[in-house]
Formats: C-alpha cells, structure tokens, sequence
C-alpha cells in the first residue's frame, strides 16, 4: 500500500491526457479528468484516511475502470460507434457517480475558488490546443511562416551541447540541456543549408502537435541550424529490443494514435478552408519513435519531423545520399505522385514489422509485395499480421485509415489483456 498514491497519481494523469485529447463531449471528459484530479488532491492531503488503508484498492479500481474507458474514447472510430447511441456522456457521467462516492467520504468538497479555478485551467487548456491548431493551419497555408518561426527560437544562452549519440536524416545528433532540462540537439549538416527553409518549415509543424502526448516535444530551433528537442530515457524503438508481446501492440496502438492526430489535424477546425486534409509525417520508422518511461510502462513518442509536410506534398527535398536506406518505407506511389496519408499507413505497416521483429526491414522484402508479411510469420498474432498487410497494400486506396488501424490495435490490445488477467 505504501506506493498507492504514485498508482493513483499515474492513472489520474493518463485519464487527464486521454481527456485532453477527446474529439467530442470534451466538456464532460475534461470534467471527469477534474473530479478525478480533485480526489487525488484529497488523497495526497490524507481526507480520505491513511494510505495503508485497505478500502483504498476501490480508489484504485474505480480509478482503472475510468482510464480503461476514456483510453477507448480517444480514438474518432470508438467515438462514431458510441455518439450514435448517445453512451458516450452516459459513461462518463457513471464514473463520475463513482468519484462522487469518493468526495463524498470528505468532510468539505472543493471549495468555489478551487472550482472555478480548475474551469480557467481548463479554458486556458483549450485555448493553447486552439491556439497551436490555427498555427498548425497557418503553416500549412503559406510559404514562409515567419512570424511562427520567431517564436519557434532557442536562445543559445540556455543551451549547453553534450556529446554525439546518433544522426538523422540531416545530420547528427547531441545529448545536451536547455533551461537545466535534458534535451536532443539535431544539428543540420552544412550540406542541407539550402533545403533549411523546408525543414524549419516541418519543424514548425511539428511544434503545432505538442499537446499529443505520443509525439515528443520540440522546444524549437537554434542558430538557424540546431533542432532542441524532448529527450528520451530509453532512446530510439531502433535500439531497444522489446520482448513482451503486449507491450509491443500497446506500443504500436500508441503510435497509430498521435498519427491519427496528426492526419486528422485539418478536419479538427471546420472555419478554416483549405485544401489537405491533415499533416504526413514522410518518415515513420522505428528510427524516428523516442521510448521514455510512463505510468503504464514504455510510452512511444513520434520525433523527426523535419521532412513532414501537409497532405499531397512531391517528394523533392531528401538528401540524395541516404534516399536509398530510407526508401525501404516508402510506399509505391510516393515517387510518382507524392506523400500522402495513406503513405504514412504504408511506413506505419513496415514499422509493425519492425515492432513485431526488432529488426529493420530488408529491401527485397519490402518491395516484393506480400514478402515482408510472410517474413514476419505472425509473431504476435494472427490479427497483427492481418492488420499489417492491410497496411502494406500496393494500392493506396486499399489501406485502412489511422483511425481504422487504431480500432482494430485497441482490440488486439483488449483480447492479450484479458487474457493475462487473473481469474476471480
């Protein structure tokens, strides 16, 4: 019982993020988030009794409950199932009946000031998402973002460079420290100065998807040249061996997650008018997935987004001296008529295979279709597979939406958890 109240802190954040991150009934989630943020704030402050006491595991499992479904809501398939027999509202409103129960046990709830502080966190919340949204659509809709990139410049001052831990598709890579925070420093060879503007440009864009929390934070640029980003414990998927079968489709889901964010970026505001349809990433690969630790194990965070770019992008501005390793996760079409969505789902299907196998994909694999699935000879599951052909379809058109592929991972995810729980 000693640790039950970092347990309960780790499922009140996960349940606050899944929050933030719902694409409708916000208002009733993030009031769910709040209630459940108001009872571990009780807890800390020992209102609801000693730590060691026993009748504390039903915090906890009310607590479990309440994570497992709002983890299910994140996702827009869930959400279109659900609003259409209007359960939605209805779920959170009976986990908030169970948090109830819980303030209830206290002798004074919070206060007015408390709540009504809580609301203007909330407001000032959506607000930034809104915030980094029009900027994302203001990107995406010009030539030079000048102004957003001034706001996007790191001090050198508040920057110390460490040493060399790897490279990019731009240049190398350095450990270092901004404002006393561990940090990634990409640095850009002098050879790419005249694609610079480009991947600012990308840099920028990705600075807009900072409130996913499966997508590393980038603090911005340096010198013109020097990308500081989010740092990791665990450094690239690339170089982490992962054994558990669970933990690699929770992996996975994750992943398919924050690129569902990304791609569904340009319907998240329906006042703007413009032609794309979301951001594409142009380089998923294991390379590019950050592992830090989390409150549920291993948590994914897409970096490398110096090359991303907005829907139907040409693929002209790679450097030629590394075109021919990356293009292992290209999809067919991508030289001819250009990135897509649909050809981030194709390197998504290629870093199944690398998730499923720790190793990377060998070029006749990939591009012998049907090869690279028969390869990976079904190492987690049947389901897994399936779902990584789909994804690996010749034909565009053919494969499924992030959305699709994260429905069908939740499920994969669902059946190995019930499979380890332990009986009644």
């Amino acid at each position: 019982m000693a640790d039950i109240a970092n347990t309960v802190v780790g499922l009140v954040t996960s349940i606050a993020v899944s929050a933030s991150r719902v694409k409708t009934n916000k208002r009733t989630c993030r009031q769910l988030a709040l209630e459940c943020k108001w009872v571990y704030e009780r807890l800390e402050n020992k209102e609801l009794g000693p730590l060691t006491d026993p009748a504390l595991i039903g915090l906890v499992e009310t607590l479990e409950a309440c994570k497992k479904d709002m983890t299910k809501m994140e996702g827009s398939g869930y959400f279109v199932r659900w609003l259409r027999s209007g359960a939605t509202e209805a779920i959170c409103n009976v986990h908030m009946q169970s948090i109830e129960r819980w303030l209830s046990r206290i002798p004074q709830k919070p206060s007015k000031d408390e709540l009504d502080k809580d609301k203007k966190e909330d407001k000032l919340y959506e607000k930034e998402v809104s915030k980094n949204l029009y900027g994302a659509t203001r990107i995406l809709n010009s030539r030079v973002p000048s102004v957003l990139l001034e706001r996007a410049i790191v001090n050198p001052d508040d920057l110390i460079i460490g040493q060399e831990v790897g490279s990019f598709l731009y240049g190398t890579i350095y450990s270092g420290t901004f404002n006393d925070q561990p940090v990634l420093i990409r640095k850009i060879s002098d050879n790419y100065a005249d694609g610079l503007e480009h991947i600012r440009k990308g840099v920028i864009l990705g600075r807009c998807l900072m409130n996913c929390t499966n997508i590393a934070q980038i603090h911005g640029i340096c010198k013109g040249n020097m990308i500081v980003t989010q740092a990791s414990t665990h450094g690239p998927l690339s170089r982490h061996l992962i054994t558990d079968t669970l933990q690699k489709v929770v992996i996975a889901r994750k992943i398919a997650d924050a690129m569902m964010f990304m791609h569904e970026l340009g319907e998240s505001d329906s006042t703007v008018k413009r032609s794309f349809t979301g951001i594409v990433h142009r380089d998923i690969r294991a390379a590019n997935i950050l592992l830090d630790d989390g409150p549920d194990g291993l948590e994914p965070k897409i970096t490398g987004f110096e090359s991303c770019k907005e829907d139907g992008s040409l693929t002209r501005d790679y450097p030629i001296s590394v075109l021919e390793d990356i293009t292992r996760w290209w999809s067919p079409e991508r030289t001819i008529s250009g990135t897509s969505i649909k050809s981030d789902v194709f390197a998504f299907g290629v870093l199944m295979y690398e998730i499923s196998t720790g190793m990377e994909p060998e070029r006749d694999l990939v591009a012998k279709e049907g090869a690279l699935v028969a390869a990976e000879k079904g190492q987690i599951c049947i389901e897994y597979t399936d779902l990584m052909a789909k994804c690996l379809q010749a034909h565009h058109d053919a494969r499924p939406t992030m959305s699709k592929i994260v429905d069908e991972l939740q499920e994969i995810e669902r059946i190995f958890g019930a499979a380890r729980r332990p009986e009644p």
